[in-house]
């Protein structure tokens, strides 16, 4: 489609496809009973072009510029399910950036766009008014998101006997479990099963909630002052931000600073700030389960599986996903240190499918993002080049996922917000009727492989990409000694390793033999057994 121009400001420029071709409401409740309130300003914006990996495109007043595009599966997913939201009251705007996931996944997404960004800036504005300048706390934030859970993913009609619930207050709060027989006094019998055993407790069908939807939704959330341009961000789930350069902060464990790759022409690389991926790879979140939710949860290569429901999922953190309920998969987010946006510095977010180990490394985004700046890049063309280079990696590997990027400039000045206003508008922009891009499925398999080997950061020997991830869950390192490599046990044992961690970058190695898995040294070689991509010509490589 046609860019969606977004403000006031541009209608007067005569900028067609403003407010009055604003993007339709949103296919899911607003949820307007449970939060009246209205922020000055709020826009949903979501995938509406009916065609795969074509982005929709916005830019705002705020020169906050989105591609968001959808990559549909038959009888899997039918529509794109990322999401994004911008809302503004007053001199603070909230941006939140969702990737939903599972049957209704897009229905908690657009929920949640649609309500945390307004929660959010009700509750900044309910403060005294000495206060609205003030950084939000970490308190207001995790209430807001307490807030939205509850009032998008939760509801406590029609509670009747057979259901999953929650309960919502008194001794059992917090603990999930079904109903198995009412009791005929407004009250219900409630199967119960926690580390103490089985519990069957009557409870008040008023202190119940089910599940709104079937599925969830990672969310970034960023929130800034317009007047100061002091900044937060509360992160939950495998959505993240980047805030290129570093502002100044150190030591956060949420805003952490990262370096990009190393110029060619020596020198420092570049470093930004880098929110993390709540996954079971992230030695932190590892922690945090098994600190507080040992025996409740189990992990299956690099997926949370709840032992009960036997569902998994690979994020660790995000909104809805009941069938998670009780193993530490939980809404509440991450939340960085408040930090102020320096004159040239960007704001970029973005769903896992820019944020995908096998399509980005995170150093290979910090440099790239350092280029732009360096080159006086507007954000126009930053989220043109980034959605372009992600699509074109994510179709070489076979794989295309829904793709929500997003990025926003601090201008030195008005004049220059002003020139890069005027150079976006020169920008051409593609033909409306573009087609939707296929990712061939003669290749699929094989290009699955070749993300093995992308990026010049990316790991390439998977012995020591083994090793570290070892050291990182506390187990013996298994060292590849020549020595011993005739002892079938220990290259049954290293194989093994190697296959699992094959998996984990999407290649199935079950058909090879250990031997040869303990023979290859790096994730090229191993590359080479089964095929290098990089040395077939693509048709011939169709033709096969």
């Amino acid at each position: 489609m046609p860019w969606l121009f977004r403000g006031r400001r541009k209608q007067e420029k005569g900028v067609t496809g403003g407010l009055n071709h604003a993007l339709p409401p949103a296919p899911v409740e607003h949820f307007t009973n449970a939060n009246p309130w209205k922020p000055d300003e709020h826009l949903v914006i979501y995938c509406q072009n009916n065609k795969d990996n074509v982005p929709d495109k916005v830019r705002l007043e705020n020169d906050f510029v989105f591609y968001i595009s959808q990559s549909r599966s038959p009888g899997h997913k039918d529509q794109g399910q990322d999401c994004v939201a911008s809302s503004r009251h007053k001199n603070w705007e909230v941006v939140v950036l969702c990737d939903g996931h599972d049957r209704q996944g897009h229905k908690v997404a657009l929920g949640v766009c649609n309500t945390l960004g307004p929660i959010v800036l009700r509750r900044l504005h309910e403060r005294p008014k000495k206060s609205w300048d003030e950084v939000p706390s970490e308190d207001l934030i995790y209430g807001a998101f307490d807030e939205t859970s509850d009032t998008v993913c939760w509801t406590n009609d029609n509670i009747t006997v057979g259901l999953w619930v929650k309960v919502t207050e008194g001794q059992w709060a917090d603990q999930a479990g079904y109903i198995k027989e009412a009791t005929g006094t407004g009250k219900v019998r409630v199967a119960i099963i926690d580390e103490n055993g089985y519990h069957l407790p009557q409870i008040d069908r008023r202190a119940l909630s089910k599940p709104r939807y079937t599925g969830g939704c990672t969310a970034v959330c960023f929130i800034r002052n317009t007047k100061t341009n002091e900044c937060r961000v509360a992160v939950s789930g495998d959505s993240r931000l980047v805030v290129y350069p570093t502002q100044g902060v150190t030591g956060d464990h949420v805003m952490v600073p990262t370096e990009g790759m190393e110029p060619e022409q020596g020198g420092s690389p570049p470093q930004g700030l880098l929110t993390p991926a709540h996954n079971v790879v992230n030695y932190d979140e590892r922690n945090r389960l098994e600190t507080y939710h040992a025996g409740q949860y189990e992990i299956e290569e690099n997926f949370l599986l709840n032992p009960v429901t036997k569902f998994a999922i690979q994020p660790t953190r995000g909104f809805g996903d009941f069938d998670m309920f009780g193993t530490g998969y939980t809404h509440k987010p991450e939340i960085g240190v408040p930090f102020s946006l320096k004159s040239n510095s960007i704001v970029f977010l973005a769903s896992d499918g820019v944020f995908d180990e096998h399509v980005w490394q995170d150093e290979e985004i910090i440099s790239c993002l350092a280029n732009h700046v360096e080159e006086g890049d507007n954000t126009m063309r930053i989220v043109d080049n980034m959605y372009r280079e992600t699509l074109a990696r994510s179709l070489e590997g076979g794989y295309v996922d829904d793709i929500s990027v997003g990025c926003f400039k601090v201008h030195q000045s008005a004049a220059d917000a002003e020139a890069d206003e005027e150079e976006a508008m020169k920008e051409p922009v593609e033909d409306e009727h573009e087609e939707s891009v296929i990712v061939p499925k003669s290749k699929e398999k094989k290009d699955k492989r070749n993300t093995l080997q992308r990026g010049a950061p990316a790991f390439t020997d998977l012995e020591k990409r083994l090793k570290e991830l070892q050291k990182q869950k506390g187990e013996e390192v298994i060292e590849n000694n020549p020595d011993e490599e005739d002892d079938p046990e220990r290259i049954e044992e290293i194989g093994n390793q190697m296959k699992r961690m094959g998996k984990v970058h999407g290649v199935d190695y079950d058909d090879m033999d250990a031997r040869e898995m303990v023979s290859g040294k790096s994730f090229s070689n191993l590359a080479d057994l089964v095929g290098d991509l990089d040395d077939i010509d693509d048709e011939s490589d169709l033709d096969d």
